[in-house]
């Protein structure tokens, strides 16, 4: 399979993301479509060129990082496109924004003497909910004045955002939500076709780590609690925020 490794990756998460932009992912990672230009739409707000126009808005990018820029005593960080943990030659190729380099060029600018503002410039649909609950924590704790500037910040992006001292959002912004909607996908008939076969152990003391989520009897409901998928498996998408 031409994305093996990635495909295994991106099954291990746990994601918060809106539906068409973790499907379109999905979709391509498994060989049922291309991405192309139309496709730009789903994971941003803005077109290319109205950020392209807008980039001197946000002072000089700084050397060997990937989303920091400075103007004056503010220093910007761009969080463009499908939020993922680490930085991979295929997020790099698919311009997604990683986690730990959020992290770091944030940590960066909370370090410089020279600034005083810290703004964030939101044009994302969310993304893998790992490492997000750590990033907005750091931010929260920041001396700095920190801003969130929102063209669309959706799902895991609007969580890191909300840690943000103040989120300004234009008229036709979109952001949120809070809420979430669990989405179990059953690929065992694609499997078969591709000669992939799963075996489960699981021990006897535990049985219900395997619920049936088809059955009435076994499908989770707003009264329960799941702190993860509730299949478990990787071959099924973990819950999706809308």
């Amino acid at each position: 399979m031409k994305y093996l490794r990635i495909i295994e990756e991106f099954q291990r998460h746990r994601w918060a993301m809106t539906r068409e932009s973790l499907e379109t992912v999905r979709d391509f990672l498994y060989g049922e479509h291309e991405l192309g230009p139309s496709d730009y739409e789903l994971f941003h707000s803005l077109s290319n060129d109205a950020r392209l126009e807008m980039a001197d808005s946000f002072g000089s990018p700084v050397a060997d990082s990937s989303y920091t820029s400075i103007k004056g005593d503010t220093g910007f960080l761009r969080v463009f496109g499908p939020i993922i943990p680490r930085a991979t030659m295929f997020s790099d190729m698919s311009g997604m924004v990683s986690i730990d380099r959020l992290t770091s060029e944030f940590k960066a600018l909370e370090a410089n003497p020279k600034i005083e503002n810290i703004v964030a410039l939101f044009d994302s649909p969310g993304g893998s909910v790992i490492g997000v609950s750590d990033f907005a924590s750091t931010v929260r704790a920041s001396n700095k004045n920190t801003f969130a500037f929102t063209w669309s910040a959706a799902s895991a992006a609007y969580w890191i955002a909300s840690a943000f001292g103040t989120i300004v959002a234009p008229d036709t912004g979109m952001d949120g939500s809070i809420g979430t909607v669990a989405i179990i996908v059953d690929t065992r008939k694609q499997d078969e076709k591709r000669g992939i076969e799963y075996v489960e152990i699981v021990s006897a003391q535990s049985p219900n780590k395997r619920p049936d989520v088809r059955t009435d009897e076994d499908a989770p409901s707003t009264s329960k609690r799941w702190t993860s998928c509730p299949t478990c498996s990787s071959r099924r998408l973990p819950a999706i925020a809308e």
